[in-house]
């Protein structure tokens, strides 16, 4: 009945499918709520890490067009430092130039005044060759043209010192410039040169732009007018690379007159484009200069494929470059191209005037696509992470099974060794032990149930030793009750431990005591044997003193008889001393021996005494023993009695015999 409810109690429960099952579940659902957020937060850290490389790349991109920007203002201002330094190589400070200077001011002869204007004028030609200028002009101490590289013609005029403030659209005050290098200095920078200067220089084969400019027939007005896209009124004002010089006389160095020499931007690509595009490819960035907001000179082209020259940047936008001096956009248009990076830096005259803009741009499409591209690798990435991820979900989950699993086998298996112990014990098998050896709860259970089982079958042995106990000392208390109405032939049996010491002793008392009794009864018989021959010595005394009253004739005779007789009765007097003498110390001797029997008797009630503090019910068996002691007490006092009568009838027999 007990081993049916055990096992219905550890059946029923199922302990094992549960352990299985909510570890499994613990496992799998902790595995996967972190796979999740590890595939959300390597997604989120992938998508930022895509945002991040997308702001680095536009930030690559924007410091690329911010760097390529200033390559190109960099060509702009080298091509500037190179002029100025040519000019004042060939003109500034050349004697021929100087002195033919020299020899025109003042010179009132008209012959003398053309063969000097010839010679400067073929002196600019050759140095306007020489610089691929598109003007070489030279001025007199007063700002008015002495000759032009261009044309010997044209010379006199004084468009260089005229005001041109009042003008409809911003130039330069080359009348200043002039002043200024009539003054010592010299002024070299981008100038805005008004259309009257540009129209007294004609184009020749030095200055031509083939396609733009015609030899003969144009002038440097229709080089620079550009078209403006959606609008009437065209650019006409040209953006050159301009250097106003003094030219000083050798020796003196008095400033005899002032060269103006100037390279035209508008629609010239032979200068400055194809020397950024030698650093910048014009596949990766594309470069323009502007007067105002409108190109006049790019490598951005329309769709059908021609220069997007006269085609204007976002009035807002230029408005922003000239205030804070450069503009950098992003993805947006640039007049040209419709989705575009685009850096503008804002360009002045040599008077801080804005009149113009440096424009880099590029096609947003190239980074559109490197983002694509970089998005596309992020996206592969996360999926392939994702793909690795499940897959580790995949195999944590096969583990968590397989160690699931095993762990619910290892604790069944625990449990089950436990109900078998438990089993064992009900069965009444108190030998068996578990063996548990898991390292954890259960091997101290384990521990702890051996350790219950070995106090439980201690207690159970010492239940079984008290009985065998109580039997014992049963079986002795009927033989010391025996023993107590005189059968001393039973004997107690001799078991270990106290109880069988004692039966030990007891058997020994008994066999002493009986010892003592024959003796005692043999020397009884002993005395009695002799006081019947004393007796009988005596009667035969009162027969012969009667005898010798009757015969006192026969004295003579009886005498020898009597004193034979007396010899005799001297004897057996003698024997009844040594007899009684004899009792005496066998009376001793059970004296003794009672002595000793009373102690082992004592000591037997102390260890009886001490055995009924285990063995409550001995208690009345002590009283038994103490009852028996007292008549074996008894005993040996009437014993002593007996053996003292004896030795008193011995005496008296002694010395009756001896009378």
């Amino acid at each position: 009945m007990a081993d049916s409810s055990v096992n219905d109690a550890f059946t029923r429960s199922g302990i094992r499918g549960k352990l299985f099952r909510d570890h499994v579940l613990t496992i799998t659902g902790s595995v996967v709520v972190v796979g999740s957020l590890l595939i959300l937060a390597i997604s989120f850290l992938s998508r930022s890490q895509t945002a991040k490389i997308s702001e680095q790349i536009e930030k690559q991109g924007r410091s690329r067009l911010s760097n390529q920007a200033q390559v190109f203002e960099n060509v702009v201002y080298q091509n500037l430092s190179k002029l100025e330094s040519q000019v004042s190589d060939r003109l500034g400070r050349s004697a021929a130039v100087s002195g033919l200077l020299s020899k025109y001011s003042g010179n009132t002869n008209a012959t003398e005044t053309t063969r000097i204007r010839t010679d400067l004028q073929t002196s600019a030609f050759d140095v306007m060759v020489q610089l691929e200028l598109s003007m070489l002009t030279i001025l007199d101490t007063e700002g008015k043209v002495i000759t032009r590289a261009t044309t010997s013609k044209e010379f006199g005029d004084g468009v260089f010192i005229r005001d041109y403030s009042k003008a409809t659209k911003q130039v330069s005050p080359i009348a200043k410039l002039v002043s200024t290098a009539l003054n010592g200095k010299n002024v070299t920078s981008l100038e805005l040169y008004s259309s009257e200067i540009l129209k007294k220089e004609p184009v020749n084969a030095v200055n031509a732009v083939s396609g733009i400019t015609v030899i003969d027939k144009n002038t440097l007005a229709d080089q620079a007018r550009v078209i403006i896209a959606g609008e009437s009124e065209p650019e006409d004002r040209g953006l050159m690379l301009s250097t106003i010089q003094p030219i000083r006389e050798s020796g003196t160095n008095a400033i005899v007159g002032v060269v103006v020499a100037a390279k035209m931007i508008n629609r010239n690509e032979k200068i400055l484009l194809s020397e950024f595009s030698s650093v910048v490819p014009s596949s990766e960035s594309k470069s323009s200069i502007l007067i105002d907001n409108a190109r006049v000179l790019t490598s951005e082209t329309l769709p059908n494929g021609n220069p997007a020259i006269g085609y204007r940047i976002p009035y807002d936008v230029w408005k922003t470059t000239v205030r804070q001096g450069y503009t950098f956009q992003e993805s947006a248009s640039t007049g040209v191209t419709a989705n575009a990076y685009a850096k503008y830096n804002v360009l002045r005259n040599s008077l801080g005037q804005a009149i113009g803009t440096l424009a880099v741009t590029t096609d947003y499409g190239n980074f559109a696509g490197i983002l694509e591209n970089v998005e596309n690798a992020t996206n592969t990435t996360i999926l392939y992470i994702i793909g690795i991820v499940i897959l580790v979900l995949l195999l944590g989950l096969a583990a968590a099974y397989s160690f699931s699993k095993n762990r619910a086998d290892k604790i069944s298996s625990s449990i089950n060794e436990l109900k078998s112990l438990m089993e064992s014990i009900l069965s009444g098998d108190f030998s068996a032990r578990s063996n548990i050896t898991s390292g954890d709860e259960f091997e101290e259970l384990s521990a702890q149930f051996n350790e219950m089982i070995r106090r439980l079958s201690a207690l159970i042995e010492t239940e079984t030793e008290r009985d065998s106990m109580q039997k014992q000392l049963t079986d002795l208390l009927i033989v010391v009750s025996n023993s107590a109405e005189g059968d001393f032939t039973q004997r107690a049996t001799v078991t270990e431990g106290a109880l069988g010491a004692l039966a030990d002793s007891f058997n020994l008392m008994v066999d002493d005591l009986g010892n003592l009794i024959r003796e005692v009864q043999s020397a009884a018989l002993k005395v009695g044997e002799a006081s019947s021959e004393i007796l009988s010595a005596t009667e035969q005394m009162a027969r012969g003193a009667e005898e010798q009253s009757v015969q006192v004739a026969n004295a003579s005779a009886a005498v020898e008889e009597m004193a034979a007789s007396i010899r005799q009765v001297a004897m057996n007097a003698d024997s009844a001393a040594e007899a009684a003498q004899r009792a005496t110390q066998v009376a001793q001797t059970g004296g003794k021996t009672v002595e000793e029997t009373i102690e082992g008797m004592r000591r037997i009630h102390a260890t009886v005494q001490d055995s009924s503090q285990k063995i409550k019910s001995l208690g009345e068996s002590s009283l038994e023993i103490s009852k028996i002691v007292q008549t074996i007490e008894d005993i040996a006092n009437q014993t002593n009695l007996l053996a003292l009568n004896a030795t008193i009838e011995a005496a008296r027999a002694g010395e009756a015999g001896r009378g």
